[in-house]
């Protein structure tokens, strides 16, 4: 769809809203295909607000312009419709063209809702200078659009109650953001380590809120064993960086699988791994990227532990510490010490499937709220 180039219906002051009726065509028409269901066919007024570019966020229906080259050399400006689902810094899995991409700097990523739109696993990022409008509300209330049409625009009330329903901003993306970059420089020393596990492993492990107890992976990995990975690509700049992800590991060297994506049958080579995410439906994982080799595994997780269990644990131990009358700052390796860490070991650490495991050396993978994980070194 070209370009509108008179939008006598939308406001244009900053800030304002503006309402359109517009007639959705479930064609070939761009502008509408990619947000098929969440926007029906028909007569539909569309309430409009002129973009602030600062403040653009992940799950954000947006209208933009980007310029296509026709056949016969002619430059065309389309207009069309989508939905954010990366911003810049980003690290977006693209199904379509099966590579890892880095959503480029004043640049978002834009994935319809509809699983055949064309968007940015076609065409690539979109400049934040593109974006026109934010879509604020499709299915308006007939008191909603009377008043909006007898009112002041800055007085405008939509009912939002309508907006969670019709462009319910999405909380994970099914292929294209489950994994998030690492810092520039991994540094192992100095224990700085971060990740993004999405939601490819829930309900096992969540997001946030959750340790974990990880191990140096080794050729000898088992069937069923969850594990950080890791995957190399080129950013929009030509260097190379890794990210890392999770998963479980469910077919060894030697075994054929069936790819559910792909829709053909795997045989996983010598070296390599197949994972899956326990989360089938929203996990990025072999089934995209193909089998792994064993050197990209980095850790296993043995454990998990939730924050009140650790509270409680620690809580638990230094009241044994001070009705026994030690010290709790005692010297590296004598008894008290390996006491000490032992019971906080056995109280606060739970297998990934239920039990308990015992005292190791091995990493602390603390995963933080903001979905960044810390590794460090913790000696049992």
């Amino acid at each position: 769809m070209r370009k509108l180039k008179n939008e006598g219906e939308m406001y244009r002051e900053d800030g304002e809203v503006g309402l359109m009726l517009v007639k959705v065509n479930a064609g070939l028409d761009n502008f509408w295909r990619g947000m098929l269901e969440k926007l029906p066919t028909g007569m539909k007024w569309i309430q409009f607000r002129l973009s602030d570019q600062f403040k653009v966020k992940r799950g954000l229906p947006i209208t933009f312009t980007r310029d296509k080259i026709e056949k016969s050399g002619e430059k065309t400006t389309l207009f069309e419709f989508s939905r954010i689902a990366g911003l810049a810094g980003d690290v977006i899995f693209n199904d379509r063209k099966k590579r890892i991409e880095s959503v480029p700097k004043n640049c978002v990523f834009v994935v319809g809702d509809f699983p055949e739109s064309v968007d940015s696993r076609d065409f690539g990022a979109v400049e934040i200078r593109r974006i026109e409008y934010t879509v604020v509300c499709t299915h308006l209330k007939e008191s909603s659009m009377l008043k909006a049409e007898i009112s002041k625009p800055q007085h405008f009330v939509a009912d939002f109650g309508q907006i969670q329903k019709s462009f319910e901003a999405r909380k994970t993306f099914v292929n294209w953001r489950s994994l998030v970059e690492v810092s520039k420089t991994l540094k192992y020393d100095s224990g700085d380590l971060k990740i993004d596990i999405g939601p490819g492993m829930r309900p096992t492990l969540p997001e946030s809120g959750t340790e974990f107890r990880v191990v140096e992976a080794n050729e000898n990995v088992k069937r069923g064993t969850i594990v950080v990975f890791s995957l190399d690509f080129v950013d929009e700049n030509g260097s190379k960086k890794e990210i890392l992800g999770l998963s479980r590991v469910v077919g060894l060297a030697g075994e054929s699988i069936y790819n559910d994506r792909a829709q053909k049958h795997e045989r996983i080579p010598k070296n390599h791994v197949f994972l899956l995410g326990d989360n089938r439906s929203k996990a990025v994982d072999s089934r995209d990227f193909g089998p792994l080799k064993l050197e990209n595994l980095r850790f296993a997780v043995e454990g998990t532990s939730k924050p009140e269990e650790k509270r409680a644990a620690a809580l638990e131990l230094e009241d044994r510490v001070n009705k026994n009358g030690l010290i709790l700052t005692v010297p590296r390796g004598s008894k008290a010490s390996r006491a000490q860490k032992e019971a906080s070991g056995k109280a606060s650490w739970k297998e990934p499937l239920g039990g308990e495991v015992k005292p190791c050396n091995s990493f602390v993978w603390c995963q933080k709220r903001s979905f960044a994980a810390v590794l460090k070194n913790s000696a049992c």
